[in-house]
């Protein structure tokens, strides 16, 4: 089964923004985002995801990178913008039960938390350097 997640990176004050996600027993960090809809653009699908899960509204630029993973049998597409953040003082959790918590992750606290797709040595380039070495990766989505 095809799943095609869209997702928002937005940095402040060196920081990215994640949020964490808790699951039966499981609980990890992502990019905040979530499925496409049918008929929906992928600028309106994290515009919307982002008033769900942090109640805020976002400004949705270019495509950052693109990571493909595949789980059991579930295959997952997850397109990731850059975007900007007007008014970061402004989260606050949304309605989403999954979601638990929020912050802007630093490059050393990367190492402490759990990524799905694990793209944490990607996440740390960007935040040392403020780009992505590629546009596309493939990364399993549990290690």
């Amino acid at each position: 089964m095809w799943n095609i997640r869209v997702s928002a990176v937005i940095l402040h004050k060196g920081k990215i923004l994640m949020v964490n996600h808790k699951k039966q027993d499981m609980s990890y960090w992502l990019l905040p985002g979530g499925g496409l809809e049918v008929g929906e653009s992928c600028e309106i699908a994290i515009k919307r995801e982002m008033r769900e899960e942090l109640m805020v509204d976002v400004i949705v630029g270019d495509i950052a990178f693109v990571v493909e993973s595949i789980y059991e049998s579930r295959h997952f597409l997850q397109v990731s913008f850059y975007c900007q953040l007007p008014h970061p003082d402004r989260i606050r959790l949304g309605n989403d039960p999954r979601i638990v918590n929020f912050g802007f992750i630093s490059m050393s606290e990367l190492n402490n938390i759990v990524v799905y797709p694990d793209i944490k040595s990607e996440l740390a380039f960007f935040l040392q350097s403020g780009k992505f070495k590629k546009r596309y990766y493939y990364k399993k989505w549990v290690s």
